[in-house]
C-alpha cells in the first residue's frame, strides 16, 4: 500500500490523504499540490542535523 500525507504546516494546502487510487488527472493534480508544500528546515525528529531535510531536498530537485 503507498500513502501521501502532507502535513498542515504553515502556508501548505489544507491536509489531504490519497491510498494512490485516483484517476490520471487527479494524480498530476495532487502532485503538483504536493510540491507546493513548503520544505522544513528541521527533521521533525532529530533537528537540523536529522537526515530527512536532506531526503526532501533531494525529492524537491527530482520532482522539478
Amino acid at each position: 500500500m503507498e500513502m501521501l500525507i502532507l502535513l498542515g504546516i504553515q502556508g501548505s494546502p489544507h491536509w489531504d490523504n490519497s491510498f494512490c487510487k485516483a484517476d490520471p488527472e487527479e494524480t498530476i493534480e495532487k502532485a503538483q499540490v504536493a510540491k507546493s508544500v513548503p520544505i522544513l528546515e528541521y527533521d521533525l525528529i532529530y533537528g537540523k542535523a536529522g537526515p530527512l531535510v536532506g531526503i526532501w531536498n533531494k525529492a524537491a530537485v527530482v520532482a522539478v
